[in-house]
Protein backbone atom coordinates (compact mmCIF):
# COMPACT_ATOMS: atom_id res chain seq x y z
CA UNK A 1 0.00 0.00 0.00
CA UNK A 2 1.36 3.73 -0.82
CA UNK A 3 0.69 5.07 2.60
CA UNK A 4 -0.40 3.41 5.64
CA UNK A 5 -1.99 6.91 6.80
CA UNK A 6 -4.01 6.78 3.60
CA UNK A 7 -6.13 3.63 4.36
CA UNK A 8 -9.23 4.04 4.49
CA UNK A 9 -11.05 0.27 4.68
CA UNK A 10 -9.71 -3.04 4.99
CA UNK A 11 -11.46 -6.29 4.83
CA UNK A 12 -9.63 -9.65 5.32
CA UNK A 13 -11.42 -13.30 4.64
CA UNK A 14 -9.12 -16.65 5.25
CA UNK A 15 -11.92 -17.88 3.24
CA UNK A 16 -10.73 -18.95 -0.52
CA UNK A 17 -14.07 -18.29 -2.34
CA UNK A 18 -14.42 -14.37 -0.50
CA UNK A 19 -12.64 -11.82 -1.41
CA UNK A 20 -10.36 -10.02 1.18
CA UNK A 21 -10.06 -6.02 0.32
CA UNK A 22 -8.61 -2.61 0.70
CA UNK A 23 -9.44 0.98 -0.17
CA UNK A 24 -7.25 3.58 0.28
CA UNK A 25 -6.15 7.19 -0.82
CA UNK A 26 -4.33 7.33 -4.22
CA UNK A 27 -1.25 10.13 -4.20
CA UNK A 28 -0.60 9.48 -7.61
CA UNK A 29 -1.80 13.06 -9.08
CA UNK A 30 -0.47 15.07 -5.71
CA UNK A 31 -4.64 14.59 -4.30
CA UNK A 32 -6.13 13.41 -1.69
CA UNK A 33 -9.39 12.41 -3.09
CA UNK A 34 -8.33 9.56 -5.83
CA UNK A 35 -9.18 6.48 -4.78
CA UNK A 36 -7.48 2.12 -5.42
CA UNK A 37 -9.30 -0.39 -4.11
CA UNK A 38 -7.33 -3.72 -4.40
CA UNK A 39 -8.97 -6.90 -3.80
CA UNK A 40 -7.18 -10.40 -3.53
CA UNK A 41 -8.53 -14.35 -2.69
CA UNK A 42 -6.02 -16.46 -0.77
CA UNK A 43 -6.56 -19.33 -3.12
CA UNK A 44 -4.10 -21.09 -5.09
CA UNK A 45 -3.79 -21.03 -8.95
CA UNK A 46 -5.25 -24.43 -9.58
CA UNK A 47 -8.29 -23.27 -7.25
CA UNK A 48 -8.85 -19.94 -8.85
CA UNK A 49 -8.91 -21.96 -12.24
CA UNK A 50 -11.56 -24.37 -10.27
CA UNK A 51 -13.85 -21.52 -9.64
CA UNK A 52 -13.86 -20.22 -13.40
CA UNK A 53 -14.73 -23.12 -14.57
CA UNK A 54 -17.42 -23.75 -12.41
CA UNK A 55 -19.96 -22.28 -14.57
CA UNK A 56 -23.48 -21.35 -12.84
CA UNK A 57 -23.94 -17.89 -14.39
CA UNK A 58 -26.60 -15.61 -13.52
CA UNK A 59 -28.18 -12.64 -15.81
CA UNK A 60 -25.87 -9.16 -15.52
CA UNK A 61 -25.32 -5.94 -17.65
CA UNK A 62 -27.12 -7.26 -20.85
CA UNK A 63 -25.19 -10.91 -20.64
CA UNK A 64 -24.38 -13.32 -17.66
CA UNK A 65 -21.71 -13.22 -15.02
CA UNK A 66 -19.93 -16.05 -13.24
CA UNK A 67 -22.88 -15.90 -10.23
CA UNK A 68 -20.48 -16.24 -7.21
CA UNK A 69 -17.84 -13.72 -7.87
CA UNK A 70 -20.78 -10.95 -9.15
CA UNK A 71 -22.43 -11.78 -5.33
CA UNK A 72 -18.80 -11.26 -3.87
CA UNK A 73 -18.22 -7.81 -6.30
CA UNK A 74 -21.68 -6.04 -5.08
CA UNK A 75 -20.40 -7.41 -1.29
CA UNK A 76 -17.20 -5.16 -1.79
CA UNK A 77 -19.29 -2.21 -3.75
CA UNK A 78 -21.35 -2.65 -0.69
CA UNK A 79 -18.57 -1.51 1.48
CA UNK A 80 -16.90 0.69 -0.41
CA UNK A 81 -19.72 2.94 -1.70
CA UNK A 82 -20.31 4.88 2.18
CA UNK A 83 -16.80 5.82 1.43
CA UNK A 84 -17.04 6.72 -2.22
CA UNK A 85 -20.27 8.97 -0.93
CA UNK A 86 -18.06 10.69 1.69
CA UNK A 87 -14.87 10.95 -0.12
CA UNK A 88 -14.88 11.39 -4.06
CA UNK A 89 -15.02 14.79 -5.68
CA UNK A 90 -15.81 15.52 -9.01
CA UNK A 91 -12.42 15.31 -10.29
CA UNK A 92 -11.77 12.24 -8.66
CA UNK A 93 -10.19 8.94 -10.14
CA UNK A 94 -10.42 5.60 -8.68
CA UNK A 95 -8.23 2.16 -9.81
CA UNK A 96 -9.40 -1.04 -9.10
CA UNK A 97 -6.67 -3.91 -9.40
CA UNK A 98 -6.17 -7.38 -8.08
CA UNK A 99 -4.83 -11.03 -9.40
CA UNK A 100 -6.22 -13.58 -10.33
CA UNK A 101 -9.57 -13.99 -8.62
CA UNK A 102 -9.15 -10.77 -7.45
CA UNK A 103 -8.98 -9.51 -11.01
CA UNK A 104 -11.88 -11.14 -12.19
CA UNK A 105 -13.40 -9.55 -9.36
CA UNK A 106 -12.07 -6.34 -10.10
CA UNK A 107 -13.38 -6.31 -13.75
CA UNK A 108 -17.05 -6.83 -12.12
CA UNK A 109 -16.73 -4.46 -10.08
CA UNK A 110 -15.28 -2.28 -12.95
CA UNK A 111 -18.89 -2.85 -14.48
CA UNK A 112 -20.85 -2.45 -11.23
CA UNK A 113 -19.65 0.85 -10.34
CA UNK A 114 -20.18 1.51 -14.36
CA UNK A 115 -23.60 0.99 -14.16
CA UNK A 116 -24.00 2.73 -10.14
CA UNK A 117 -22.45 6.16 -11.36
CA UNK A 118 -25.27 6.25 -14.50
CA UNK A 119 -28.04 6.59 -11.70
CA UNK A 120 -26.56 7.60 -8.57
CA UNK A 121 -26.53 11.29 -8.82
CA UNK A 122 -24.80 11.24 -5.32
CA UNK A 123 -22.14 9.47 -6.60
CA UNK A 124 -19.76 12.22 -7.32
CA UNK A 125 -17.38 10.01 -10.30
CA UNK A 126 -17.17 10.40 -14.30
CA UNK A 127 -17.63 6.79 -15.53
CA UNK A 128 -14.46 7.46 -17.38
CA UNK A 129 -12.24 8.09 -14.55
CA UNK A 130 -12.75 4.26 -12.96
CA UNK A 131 -9.82 2.12 -14.60
CA UNK A 132 -8.74 -1.27 -14.03
CA UNK A 133 -5.83 -3.41 -13.94
CA UNK A 134 -6.73 -6.81 -13.82
CA UNK A 135 -3.71 -9.39 -13.75
CA UNK A 136 -4.04 -12.96 -14.69
CA UNK A 137 -8.42 -12.62 -14.51
CA UNK A 138 -10.19 -15.76 -15.14
CA UNK A 139 -13.15 -15.10 -17.84
CA UNK A 140 -16.50 -14.41 -15.89
CA UNK A 141 -18.92 -12.23 -18.04
CA UNK A 142 -19.88 -13.17 -21.18
CA UNK A 143 -22.06 -10.45 -23.31
CA UNK A 144 -25.50 -10.98 -25.31
CA UNK A 145 -24.80 -13.08 -28.18
CA UNK A 146 -20.54 -13.45 -27.12
CA UNK A 147 -20.51 -17.27 -27.82
CA UNK A 148 -22.09 -16.61 -31.25
CA UNK A 149 -19.67 -13.92 -32.27
CA UNK A 150 -16.62 -15.69 -30.56
CA UNK A 151 -16.14 -12.07 -28.13
CA UNK A 152 -17.91 -9.96 -25.44
CA UNK A 153 -19.40 -6.67 -27.12
CA UNK A 154 -18.60 -3.70 -24.58
CA UNK A 155 -19.29 -0.15 -24.06
CA UNK A 156 -15.80 1.67 -24.86
CA UNK A 157 -16.24 3.47 -21.34
CA UNK A 158 -15.47 -0.33 -20.20
CA UNK A 159 -13.21 -1.84 -22.77
CA UNK A 160 -10.92 0.93 -22.55
CA UNK A 161 -10.63 1.34 -19.19
CA UNK A 162 -10.37 -2.19 -17.93
CA UNK A 163 -6.54 -3.37 -18.98
CA UNK A 164 -6.23 -7.19 -18.84
CA UNK A 165 -2.52 -7.99 -17.65
CA UNK A 166 -1.31 -11.74 -18.77
CA UNK A 167 2.05 -12.74 -18.22
CA UNK A 168 3.52 -15.09 -21.19
CA UNK A 169 1.92 -18.26 -21.12
CA UNK A 170 -0.27 -17.87 -17.99
CA UNK A 171 -3.24 -20.29 -18.86
CA UNK A 172 -5.74 -18.70 -16.36
CA UNK A 173 -6.79 -15.68 -17.74
CA UNK A 174 -7.16 -17.67 -21.22
CA UNK A 175 -9.06 -20.41 -19.74
CA UNK A 176 -12.51 -20.74 -20.59
CA UNK A 177 -15.56 -24.12 -20.74
CA UNK A 178 -14.63 -23.69 -24.40
CA UNK A 179 -10.84 -23.77 -24.48
CA UNK A 180 -11.31 -26.74 -21.72
CA UNK A 181 -13.62 -28.53 -23.99
CA UNK A 182 -11.48 -27.83 -27.29
CA UNK A 183 -8.19 -28.88 -25.46
CA UNK A 184 -9.70 -32.34 -23.53
CA UNK A 185 -11.12 -33.47 -26.95
CA UNK A 186 -7.82 -32.88 -28.75
CA UNK A 187 -5.80 -34.80 -26.18
CA UNK A 188 -8.13 -37.44 -26.49
CA UNK A 189 -7.80 -37.72 -30.12
CA UNK A 190 -3.89 -37.50 -29.94
CA UNK A 191 -3.55 -40.01 -27.58
CA UNK A 192 -5.15 -42.47 -29.74
CA UNK A 193 -2.27 -41.54 -32.38
CA UNK A 194 0.90 -43.50 -32.76
CA UNK A 195 3.01 -40.26 -31.86
CA UNK A 196 6.28 -39.57 -29.36
CA UNK A 197 6.36 -37.20 -26.29
CA UNK A 198 7.26 -34.12 -28.44
CA UNK A 199 5.43 -34.84 -31.45
CA UNK A 200 2.39 -34.89 -29.09
CA UNK A 201 3.12 -31.26 -27.50
CA UNK A 202 3.89 -30.28 -31.16
CA UNK A 203 0.29 -31.77 -32.58
CA UNK A 204 -1.18 -29.87 -29.35
CA UNK A 205 0.15 -26.62 -29.42
CA UNK A 206 0.25 -26.37 -33.55
CA UNK A 207 2.17 -24.92 -35.71
CA UNK A 208 1.00 -21.11 -34.39
CA UNK A 209 1.29 -22.35 -30.57
CA UNK A 210 -1.79 -21.48 -30.03
CA UNK A 211 -4.60 -24.77 -29.41
CA UNK A 212 -5.60 -26.31 -32.58
CA UNK A 213 -9.10 -26.71 -33.32
CA UNK A 214 -8.50 -28.96 -36.36
CA UNK A 215 -8.73 -31.74 -34.95
CA UNK A 216 -12.10 -32.07 -32.97
CA UNK A 217 -15.30 -30.97 -34.17
CA UNK A 218 -15.96 -27.34 -34.16
CA UNK A 219 -19.68 -28.21 -33.49
CA UNK A 220 -18.90 -30.77 -30.94
CA UNK A 221 -16.76 -27.98 -29.20
CA UNK A 222 -19.77 -25.56 -29.49
CA UNK A 223 -22.16 -27.32 -28.19
CA UNK A 224 -20.58 -28.97 -25.45
CA UNK A 225 -19.44 -25.63 -24.07
CA UNK A 226 -22.86 -23.54 -24.45
CA UNK A 227 -22.24 -21.82 -21.27
CA UNK A 228 -18.83 -20.26 -21.39
CA UNK A 229 -17.38 -16.84 -20.41
CA UNK A 230 -15.31 -14.44 -22.86
CA UNK A 231 -12.07 -11.89 -21.67
CA UNK A 232 -12.90 -8.37 -20.93
CA UNK A 233 -10.88 -5.13 -21.53
CA UNK A 234 -7.48 -4.79 -23.61
CA UNK A 235 -5.44 -7.43 -23.37
CA UNK A 236 -1.84 -6.36 -21.92
CA UNK A 237 0.99 -8.60 -22.31
CA UNK A 238 4.16 -9.13 -20.59
CA UNK A 239 6.86 -11.09 -22.30
CA UNK A 240 10.04 -12.05 -20.70
CA UNK A 241 12.83 -11.66 -23.50
CA UNK A 242 16.35 -11.70 -22.95
CA UNK A 243 19.03 -10.79 -19.97
CA UNK A 244 15.77 -10.49 -17.82
CA UNK A 245 13.66 -7.94 -19.63
CA UNK A 246 10.21 -7.75 -19.86
CA UNK A 247 7.89 -6.06 -22.77
CA UNK A 248 4.88 -4.80 -22.39
CA UNK A 249 2.38 -4.11 -25.67
CA UNK A 250 -0.91 -4.18 -25.92
CA UNK A 251 -2.11 -7.39 -27.61
CA UNK A 252 -4.98 -8.90 -29.72
CA UNK A 253 -8.07 -10.33 -28.78
CA UNK A 254 -6.55 -13.54 -30.00
CA UNK A 255 -3.66 -13.08 -27.17
CA UNK A 256 -6.13 -12.86 -24.64
CA UNK A 257 -8.92 -15.56 -25.39
CA UNK A 258 -6.25 -18.49 -26.80
CA UNK A 259 -4.49 -20.86 -24.62
CA UNK A 260 -1.63 -21.74 -25.70
CA UNK A 261 0.55 -24.77 -23.96
CA UNK A 262 3.88 -24.19 -22.81
CA UNK A 263 6.43 -26.18 -20.72
CA UNK A 264 6.02 -22.44 -18.50
CA UNK A 265 2.45 -22.10 -18.52
CA UNK A 266 2.28 -22.77 -15.27
CA UNK A 267 4.76 -20.85 -13.35
CA UNK A 268 3.89 -18.22 -15.90
CA UNK A 269 0.91 -17.71 -13.86
CA UNK A 270 2.47 -17.03 -10.11
CA UNK A 271 1.63 -13.63 -8.62
CA UNK A 272 5.34 -13.10 -7.56
CA UNK A 273 6.19 -13.42 -11.07
CA UNK A 274 3.61 -11.11 -11.85
CA UNK A 275 4.48 -8.60 -9.52
CA UNK A 276 8.38 -9.18 -10.83
CA UNK A 277 7.37 -8.42 -14.81
CA UNK A 278 5.06 -5.78 -13.90
CA UNK A 279 8.07 -4.16 -12.13
CA UNK A 280 10.32 -5.12 -15.20
CA UNK A 281 8.21 -3.53 -17.62
CA UNK A 282 8.12 -0.20 -16.10
CA UNK A 283 11.10 0.25 -15.48
CA UNK A 284 12.58 -1.27 -19.34
CA UNK A 285 13.63 2.05 -21.13
CA UNK A 286 12.80 -0.44 -24.28
CA UNK A 287 9.03 -0.52 -23.52
CA UNK A 288 6.57 -0.14 -26.42
CA UNK A 289 4.29 1.49 -24.71
CA UNK A 290 5.75 3.88 -22.09
CA UNK A 291 2.28 5.53 -21.04
CA UNK A 292 0.88 2.57 -20.34
CA UNK A 293 3.75 0.91 -18.50
CA UNK A 294 3.98 4.15 -16.29
CA UNK A 295 0.71 3.38 -15.16
CA UNK A 296 1.83 -0.23 -14.74
CA UNK A 297 5.11 0.98 -12.46
CA UNK A 298 2.20 3.29 -10.92
CA UNK A 299 -0.15 0.51 -9.98
CA UNK A 300 2.99 -1.92 -8.98
CA UNK A 301 2.42 -1.01 -4.93
CA UNK A 302 -1.22 -1.45 -5.23
CA UNK A 303 -0.31 -4.98 -6.36
CA UNK A 304 2.13 -5.83 -4.26
CA UNK A 305 0.16 -4.47 -1.23
CA UNK A 306 -3.22 -6.23 -3.10
CA UNK A 307 -0.75 -9.92 -2.46
CA UNK A 308 0.11 -9.11 1.18
CA UNK A 309 -3.37 -9.36 1.92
Amino acid sequence: MRNAKGLLLSHFSADPREPSFYVARDSTRGGSHDVVIGVHYPASASEARTVALEYESVPFFGGKAHKALLANARAVLNAVKPIFLQHLELDSRVTLTGFSLGASTAILLHMLLFGEVAHDPDLLLAQSRITTFAFGAPQVFASLNAEVAGANTMPAGIEQRVFNVIHGFDPTPRLNVRNAVRLLLLCKEIDQQALGGKERLESLRGRSGAVSCGIPDHAKVCESAAGTFFPVGLPVLLREQNRGAVSCEVGAYADAHELRPHRSMFSDSASQVYLRAASAAAASSSAARPGLCSALDANCPCLHAVLAL
